[in-house]
């Protein structure tokens, strides 16, 4: 990944800017810590997989032996960070004594040089009228 590119997904009414550390909620900025927001990425980026609390653990502190707590407090700031969907249901799900899923639909946007490519499918509608002159 060139330095030029930036990863952004979209899920409920939020953006994740990845290159910019940037998380914003219909536009404005939410503040998180720097671990909690690493762990809202790597929770974003495998979306609909469940990741084993090991598995985050080590992508989250890769040279550092921490306790299981960290990522607990850093799954429930989230959680109250988040807040619910717009059908209620929570972002993050809990597989008890194996680890997280990210449940919201996400969106994956690349932007390279003010070009911009979805990769996910969007569900969209367009409505176009034909205005006649006169």
């Amino acid at each position: 990944m060139g330095s030029s590119e930036k990863h952004l997904y979209e899920f409920g009414e939020f953006r994740l800017d990845t290159a910019e550390r940037l998380l914003l909620r219909n536009g404005e900025p939410v503040s998180l810590p720097p671990k909690v927001f690493d762990t809202l990425v790597v929770l974003v980026q495998h979306g609909g997989h469940l990741l084993a609390k090991e598995q985050l653990m080590k992508e989250l502190w890769p040279d550092a032996f921490v306790e299981d707590v960290n990522l607990s407090v850093n799954i429930s700031v989230l959680r109250k960070t988040l807040g619910e969907g717009h059908r209620g249901e929570s972002f993050i799900e809990t597989v008890p004594k194996r680890g997280y899923r990210f449940t919201s639909q996400v969106n994956e946007l690349e932007s390279s040089n003010d070009d911009l490519i979805v990769h996910n499918r969007i569900r969209a509608r367009i409505v176009t009228e034909e205005v006649q002159a006169r």
